[in-house]
């Protein structure tokens, strides 16, 4: 008698298991650093600031002083997503726009690569801008430039490539001249706390953190070795690009009279129309106006009211408005939660840029 059983399910199972729990731990060990980490950055920032403050900087150093400020406050911004804990990452999708994502990743890799390593950036985006979370995007593909950088022994060249391929995706490439995976990495490398850095300090949470993005933005990780030599890493992203912004009415609903004339004067500047209302119940009847696109609206409102009763107040009245919050609330507030659930949510403050973005979410999302 043969009896065969197939455990390939089983085995698939387990090492998700696996890899879930590893993840968890990364975030439960780094979270109790977050306090230690921010007095650092604290520190770093203070230092660059009386960098910047001295006359007579050249070019040069004025870039290195501006290339630290970035990294010290996307440094910053990891650490506010540390203390979540739970392992999990919530994507930010945005509009990116490529040169720019591309120059300030040079500037941040290339400072922390060595001296004989050469970068080597190269795109081919037939958009000017794609919808990713530009964060998560600039971590994984730092952590891919830098593993490489690393596994080579003496001068070499890590290149990346950002294109659109055959398939429709948005296709990022990492790859250096070093000696290529081993066999054991290709089969574990994207495990958390796994590494191959013997007698060097490595985390083992670099690919990891590139798998994270890509399956959390919808894509495909690989793992190589090209037969040229080297090794490769490739990000398979769903390409997207933002949506066609057409200047419409925004009714704007906040109860301070200072912050509404300045979002009001942002609004205009960004092409839009604008009325508006500092309570819930004016903001019903002016949303029955057929020229409205879309709603903009303070968590917190006059008279005990919020965005979620504006939310509720326009479902009722038959309105079917897309509609996005701001707000000075922190992000574990309950309210904020609640309303974040539903719509969008900018924090204050806030840039004009970071308000178009806002808007071309909540068009995105209608």
């Amino acid at each position: 008698y043969l009896l065969s059983t197939d455990v390939t399910d089983e085995v698939n199972a387990r090492q998700a298991l696996v890899h879930a729990r590893r993840r968890e731990l990364a975030a439960q060990l780094t979270s109790g650093l977050a306090h230690d980490f921010n007095n650092l950055l604290t520190i770093i920032l203070g230092q660059q600031g009386r960098l910047a403050a001295q006359p007579d900087l050249s070019p040069t150093h004025l870039e290195i002083s501006e290339t630290i400020r970035t990294a010290a406050f996307r440094g910053a911004a990891l650490i506010a997503e540390l203390s979540k804990v739970d392992g999990k990452r919530e994507l930010e999708i945005c509009p990116v726009d490529i040169a720019p994502f591309l120059e300030n990743f040079a500037r941040l890799a290339q400072g922390a690569l060595p001296e004989d390593t050469v970068l080597k950036i190269t795109q081919d985006v037939p958009d000017p801008a794609v919808m990713m979370d530009a964060g998560f995007a600039q971590d994984a593909l730092l952590n891919l430039v830098l593993n490489a950088g690393e596994a080579m022994e003496g001068p070499g060249t890590v290149s990346l490539d950002i294109r659109r391929d055959t398939d429709a995706n948005l296709r990022m490439c990492v790859r250096d001249t070093g000696p290529g995976f081993t066999e054991h990495a290709l089969q574990n490398a994207l495990a958390p706390f796994y590494t191959s850095k013997r007698g060097k300090m490595g985390r083992g949470l670099g690919l990891s953190t590139a798998f994270d993005f890509a399956k959390t933005s919808g894509g495909r990780i690989r793992l190589s070795n090209p037969e040229d030599g080297g090794a490769m890493v490739t990000l398979y992203l769903p390409y997207k690009t933002p949506p066609v912004e057409e200047p419409g009415l925004v009714l704007l609903v906040e109860d301070d009279p200072d912050l509404r004339e300045t979002i009001r004067t942002q609004l205009r500047d960004l092409g839009h129309a604008v009325i508006e209302t500092d309570n819930v119940d004016e903001a019903v009847r002016l949303g029955k106006m057929p020229e409205v696109t879309m709603v903009l609206t303070d968590v917190m409102l006059a008279n005990g009211g919020t965005a979620l009763d504006v939310s509720r107040s326009f479902a009722d009245a038959g309105l079917d408005l897309p509609i996005c919050a701001i707000t000075g609330l922190p992000e574990d507030d309950p309210v904020r939660q609640s309303v974040t659930q539903k719509h969008p949510v900018l924090s204050k403050p806030f840039t004009m840029a970071a308000l178009k973005r806002h808007l071309q979410l909540t068009q995105g999302l209608a």
